[in-house]
């Protein structure tokens, strides 16, 4: 019953579907010209989001009363789901959102404008690049890393997530958080042991810091960009302790801004002997968000003739390196299992106007339908009769 209620809850606020961007044109241009040249103000968007908001955990008075403001200058580029849930009541739940790649970047780049200031509520999964000889990015494993740690902190209110970076195998949580470790000022850290837990974790080990995950030691100072951190940190040592810790520029090497504290956790995300998945990283009482499972299902089945394909050429290819061999053969969570771990969270799904007869067989089986329907709004061509019309 718990998951009904929270879906619709989550109903009411996708009833005011992609307002967010009308309320910020209504903020930029709240009224409009009469031909006299009287201004006249125009509230009605301010009015559907306030009503949407007072009415975000009635579903049914939400849908009864709510009515949909008249503005020529209307953008459906962003959900109103997104926004209601990094805000209000619900911003204490967390809530994952598995879309397609593209769906998940556009609305992180919505969200990131819409709520300003408060774009530390949301985050997005990126995947893990693993096609054969795939070099990635210094700064995509900092980004996931991050989350991943930023999640078992709880910190994040709504992860966008594609359903590829879904799918990967990750570190699982109990093992993640145990070895994750932090350096402060003072503390009898020891030399050779923080050298130690560097190289467990990952981090490769330079003559000179020039990228994130990177460490480099001399004399009695060891220099670390450490997976979550800004900027590369200088820590002194005068033996086992640490004297000093601050900040340093990596184009000119010079320190800068003192550091108290800096959290290290592991630079690899994945360990061959354990596995484990984004899930585990969620709190009981998250909400799963599936829009278009049709779409995410056929992009899945893209993904995974494309890795067939590959792992067919380098079986064929004496020359192949075998570590390619070994890294193509970590498969993914099928759709199944990934519907499984869904089905443990209340759950939310969008679909499309390709859905099949009876849904996707990996999909949850629905508890409760809610139908919403969203018409274009006509194009007035700047002409004030049809618009009063």
């Amino acid at each position: 019953m718990e998951s009904v209620e929270v879906a619709q809850r989550a109903g009411a606020a996708v009833l005011g579907h992609s307002l967010a961007r009308r309320v910020i044109a209504c903020q930029e241009a709240p009224g409009v010209a009469e031909p006299g040249g009287d201004h006249v103000e125009d509230r009605s968007v301010e009015i559907a989001r306030d009503f949407l908001f007072e009415h975000a955990n009635d579903y049914k008075a939400a849908h009864a009363g709510f009515r949909w403001p008249e503005l020529e200058n209307f953008n459906y580029a962003l959900d109103w789901f997104d926004a209601e849930l990094a805000q209000g009541e619900s911003a204490n739940r967390l809530a994952l959102k598995i879309v397609g790649q593209d769906a998940a970047e556009r609305s992180f780049a919505d969200l990131l404008y819409y709520l300003g200031e408060r774009n530390d509520r949301i985050a997005l999964l990126r995947s893990r690049e693993e096609g054969a000889g795939a070099i990635e990015s210094p700064s995509e494993t900092s980004a996931r890393t991050t989350l991943l740690a930023d999640l078992t902190d709880g910190l994040p209110r709504i992860v966008l997530a594609p359903i590829a970076a879904v799918r990967q195998q990750v570190m699982p949580r109990e093992r993640f958080d145990s070895m994750r470790f932090e350096l402060r000022t003072g503390d009898e850290a020891g030399w050779e042991d923080v050298q130690r837990r560097l190289f467990e974790l990952g981090y490769e080990r330079c003559d000179v810091v020039s990228a994130v995950g990177e460490y480099a030691v001399r004399g009695g100072i060891i220099d670390l960009f450490a997976a979550t951190a800004d900027a590369p940190v200088r820590v002194d040592f005068f033996g086992d302790r640490i004297e000093s810790m601050r900040e340093f520029a990596i184009e000119s090497q010079r320190s800068s801004n003192v550091v108290d504290r800096l959290s290290i956790a592991p630079w690899i995300d994945r360990i061959d002997d354990a596995t484990g998945t984004i899930f585990e990283y969620l709190p009981q009482n998250a909400v799963v968000v599936m829009e278009e499972p049709a779409t995410i299902g056929a992009v899945a089945q893209a993904l995974d003739d494309e890795r067939a394909r590959e792992r067919h050429t380098l079986s064929t290819d004496e020359s192949a390196d075998s570590h390619l061999l070994e890294r193509s053969d970590v498969a993914p969570m099928t759709l199944h299992e990934t519907g499984e771990r869904v089905a443990a969270y209340a759950t939310l799904v969008l679909p499309g106007g390709i859905e099949p007869q009876g849904g996707q067989p990996w999909v949850p089986p629905t508890l409760e339908s809610l139908v919403f329907e969203s018409l274009p709004v006509e194009h007035f061509t700047r002409q004030i009769s049809l618009f009063s019309e």
